[in-house]
């Protein structure tokens, strides 16, 4: 018999970024994963600043229609860096993309 488990949340909605360091505990390092807009639209500063102190690392240039071989580099970084947490930010494909690392990262 096979289980395969992810704990996720998706959190959405009017000012759900604000409720973020309730689901984030301060010791974690944190991977955030993105599309360049996130950081255009200054996105990643507030959330910089309502996670303090924390240690963010952001990864923030996920493509529409990722590749495996970008969930690859995301599950790279994500160990490289130590990160135990992550929160995907914006669409689908950010999330799916947030998603996958995270599951592979505990694996080979």
């Amino acid at each position: 018999m096979y289980k395969f488990v992810i704990p996720a949340q998706v959190v959405f909605g009017v000012n759900a970024l604000e409720k973020l360091p309730g689901f984030v505990p301060e010791d974690s390092v944190v991977l955030v994963v993105s599309g360049s807009s996130a950081r255009s639209n200054g996105i990643l500063d507030e959330l910089s600043r309502l996670l303090a102190p924390r240690s963010l690392f952001f990864y923030d240039h996920v493509v529409p229609e990722p590749t495996i071989q970008q969930v690859d580099e995301v599950r790279e970084f994500m160990r490289g860096n130590r990160c135990n947490a992550v929160i995907a930010l914006g669409g689908g494909s950010a999330l799916d993309v947030g998603k996958v690392a995270a599951a592979a990262a505990d694996s080979t």
